[in-house]
């Protein structure tokens, strides 16, 4: 599979000047890689590749995701979504090494996605906040239900062989105009917009899944060994990170 390598020298310059050492390279994704971002909207989402462990940052609108390369080829060989997003999409910003296209290479298309839908619902348990915690943790909540309702749907179109990664696109080929509710930016949100988004999940999903008044630290232990998503998941809310891969 061959990939573009961005032309822009004014953004590819800037992303340089904010990318944090140690780095193999980075790669350009999302809206702005299709080439259908919003002006004043849309984020300028880059991978950034390094050779140590980091955690995601970002400067105004430029959203900077970190992974490691055997991460990314361990992810790879699940059949990740994320990393398919990567390796049908990207345009190379800095890539010395070929990693895009070792990690082509490495990506493995499981039969479905069935246990991926089910690792959501299981992991969709950290939903279930009060009004009072999602004052507490804004970004963090709401930003863990849209990042679980779009690997919901992601891995719905994938199934179907209809996937898109233009949301609005995927949202009309899902067929539920009410995700599109679900667009705007995470500080924006309400807790009614929360609990409409957690409803419509276990809508999908076919069930609710509850804490049982189970403070979500109390809950941690038993989440790490039941299921590594909402484990995941719910350290990045006790830790009030917003920062969260698009899904699953």
């Amino acid at each position: 599979m061959a990939h573009e390598t961005l032309v822009d020298k004014h953004l590819s310059a800037r992303i340089e000047s904010l990318l944090k050492s140690p780095s193999q390279g980075w790669w350009l994704f999302g809206s702005y890689a299709r080439g259908d971002a919003v002006a004043e909207e849309s984020d300028v989402d880059v991978l950034h590749i390094s050779p140590v462990p980091q955690l995601h940052y970002s400067e105004e609108e430029i959203q900077v995701t970190v992974y490691t390369p055997a991460h990314l080829f361990r992810m790879a060989k699940e059949g990740n979504l994320f990393v398919y997003h990567i390796i049908t999409e990207a345009k190379i910003g800095r890539d010395e090494q070929g990693l895009l296209a070792e990690l082509s290479r490495q990506w493995v298309k499981p039969s479905n996605y069935t246990f991926l839908r089910s690792e959501i619902w299981s992991a969709s348990v950290v939903l279930d906040a009060t009004d009072v915690e999602f004052t507490d943790r804004v970004g963090a909540l709401a930003s863990t239900a849209r990042y679980l309702l779009r690997s919901y749907v992601y891995s719905v179109l994938m199934d179907r062989g209809e996937l898109t990664f233009n949301w609005p696109d995927a949202v009309r080929r899902f067929g539920d105009a009410r995700l599109l509710t679900f667009s705007r930016k995470e500080e924006r949100w309400t807790y009614s917009d929360f609990v409409r988004a957690r409803e419509l999940l276990w809508e999908y999903c076919g069930a609710r899944v509850s804490r049982s008044s189970v403070s979500l630290e109390a809950l941690l232990p038993a989440l790490s060994l039941r299921s590594p998503l909402a484990s995941v998941l719910a350290m990045r809310i006790l830790a009030d990170r917003q920062s969260i891969i698009e899904y699953a």
